[in-house]
């Protein structure tokens, strides 16, 4: 099993990939879920928060996150998009006025704490406000620490 050292700079001397820096121990980078099946966003049509991703933390072994960034968008009205722990749930954050209809919206969160706790499920949830035939859809979050 490689060991992140290598004999040339640039590559492991085992499995021949790249070999980058490590960061310090603890300290989470970037954790990027995609919401997409198929080519298709996560798509939700009703007025109930539904899930469309989640992922195992625990800062028992690496710092919170403490922003995120989410590819959300509406088709018409308003929607809402929420990061809960599934365990407690406790609301870690929420934002109920979505309104971008570009496929490429990004919103950006910064000064959270994503999440301190010996161990969670946190989930990324979204919703339509006023459903109606409208949707609310997700591509994909992105969580990092700053």
């Amino acid at each position: 099993m490689a060991n992140n050292t290598s004999a040339c700079s640039e590559c492991d001397s085992e499995l021949g990939l790249p070999v980058g820096d490590k960061g310090a121990k603890g300290a989470p980078s970037i954790l990027s879920i995609s919401h997409t099946i198929g080519g298709s966003p996560f798509t939700a049509s009703t007025t109930s928060y539904v899930e469309a991703g989640r992922f195992i933390f625990s800062s028992t072994y690496a710092t919170p996150f403490t922003a995120f960034w989410a590819n959300v968008w509406v088709s018409a009205g308003t929607g809402s998009l929420r990061i809960i722990d599934l365990s407690t749930s406790t609301v870690i954050y929420e934002k109920t006025n979505i309104t971008s209809t570009s496929a490429v919206n990004v919103e950006a969160i910064t000064g959270q704490s994503i999440y301190i706790t010996s161990l969670s499920i946190i989930a990324v949830q979204v919703k339509h406000n006023t459903a109606s035939g409208a949707t609310t859809n997700i591509g994909c979050t992105t969580f990092y620490y700053t």
